[in-house]
């Protein structure tokens, strides 16, 4: 969560309170969904998503659907971290957060390792700024390949 910090903060406090109102230790990776949810919070209370997260998931899972001639199982654990990244990833546009980091490296060996995954995940990127009109960066890009890569692999 180093995306948002005050969050991340605010939200090992909790942890801290819950711990001290109820006995019972929560583990320290549940602060990084109560930031989550603060972040979706405050996102939400200031302005009204004009981008509907749903329908351009379900264009990016018919998308992948086509260019990789699957059928996604939208009940598996894979699909509902894809689910959870493109929302995050829309979310993170809307407030221009990107992920950004030096993987560079690791792009290139995505890119690949897994030319399938990553040529969708560029598509849906190019389909994204489409809808959107926002660009998107070579880290989401890796992000979203890896998620892609995830749900076609049947392991």
């Amino acid at each position: 969560s180093q995306l948002y910090p005050e969050e991340m903060r605010v939200a090992l406090e909790s942890l801290k309170i819950i711990e001290k109102m109820t006995g019972e230790k929560l583990p320290r990776r549940e602060a990084g969904t109560l930031a989550l949810h603060f972040v979706s919070d405050r996102i939400e209370t200031r302005q009204k998503p004009r981008i509907d997260i749903t329908a351009i998931t379900e264009d990016c899972t018919r998308i992948i659907e086509r260019e990789l001639n699957t059928t996604i199982d939208r009940t598996s654990f894979n699909y509902n971290r894809f689910v959870t990244h493109l929302d995050y990833l829309i979310r993170r546009l809307e407030t221009k957060k990107q992920i950004e980091s030096q993987n560079r490296e690791l792009y290139e060996q995505i890119k690949k390792m897994y030319p399938d995954s990553f040529n969708c995940a560029t598509r849906l990127t190019e389909f994204i700024r489409r809808k959107t009109e926002y660009e998107i960066n070579d880290e989401e890009v890796l992000y979203l390949a890896v998620h892609i890569n995830r749900m076609i692999s049947r392991i």
